[in-house]
């Protein structure tokens, strides 16, 4: 008769202890977000990273337009007295 209440106890313990949704559920509806969370930083990273070299393109002056200074001429104008 003892042995019949034990299991009735440790059962009703079990039922008590779980949780409305089992872990393992939780764990795989949270890893989806967890992998694209890290996917979307290394992809952000990599456009922070690739916008910074092209920025350092643009600034080097490599690609930027010459300006045509006017050649000064024998002009009284142009001499300092």
């Amino acid at each position: 008769m003892q042995s019949t209440y034990k299991s009735t106890e440790t059962k009703n313990r079990l039922n008590n202890s779980q949780s409305f949704v089992p872990s393992e559920w939780l764990l795989s509806l949270m890893t989806p977000p967890l992998l694209i969370t890290l996917v979307g930083g290394r992809v952000v990273f990599k456009l922070v990273q690739d916008f910074g070299l092209v920025s350092e393109e643009v600034f080097r002056g490599d690609r930027l337009l010459t300006l045509n200074q006017p050649l000064p001429t024998n002009d009284s104008e142009s001499t300092i007295p």
